[in-house]
């Protein structure tokens, strides 16, 4: 595979943000959602805190499952080379975290899965549980170089859908909170 810089002096950036996902099952919250949450958990309109429960509401006891359209140029999907999905936070500690060690998150790419994974790492000076495994090295391209916690998974072209219109989604397991600014497809042709 080409180094990072090669890849992204070719490629095409995607990018939706965070808080315009559609929450299929269990809790979010963004900060216009008014949900019970301190303002210092958002990074701005952008963001959006799955798994995020309102403290004067009774939790619900499910799982957690969100989705984001993604347009794209149908020429880029149609010669498609090699590209990654990226899931950014602003904040460093915001990210993907629970208090519960080996709780579960999934990626989808247009209903296949990409990944599935237990959180196990606490970093230091945090008593969470984290997921910190950064693939690639980001290009300097705003609003994708404005994360600081950010989440890479390559792609094969199969999984990308035809058209111009490609579905990521998430799922968590109960009690994990993954804060989510940006979704983006990085795709070289």
């Amino acid at each position: 595979m080409n180094s990072f810089a090669e890849l992204s002096q070719h490629s095409r950036f995607y990018v939706t943000e965070g808080s315009k996902a559609t929450l299929t099952r269990g809790v979010a919250a963004t900060s216009q959602s008014g949900a019970d949450c301190p303002p210092y958990w958002f990074s701005g309109d952008s963001t959006i805190i799955l798994g995020a429960e309102n403290k004067s509401s009774d939790s619900p006891l499910t799982d957690t499952f969100a989705t984001w359209e993604i347009r794209t140029d149908k020429s880029s999907i149609q010669h498609f080379k090699n590209g990654h999905l990226v899931v950014g936070c602003l904040r460093y500690f915001g990210g993907l975290h629970s208090y519960q060690k080996d709780s579960r998150a999934d990626v989808f790419l247009n209903g296949t899965l990409i990944d599935g994974f237990a959180l196990r790492i606490i970093p230091p000076q945090h008593s969470d549980y984290f997921h910190r495994v950064q693939l690639i090295k980001l290009p300097n391209v705003w609003p994708l170089s404005g994360c600081q916690t950010v989440y890479t998974w390559p792609l094969r072209k199969n999984i990308l859908a035809l058209g111009s219109l490609q579905h990521a989604a998430i799922r968590i397991d109960r009690g994990v909170r993954w804060d989510i600014d940006y979704v983006s497809l990085i795709v070289e042709s």
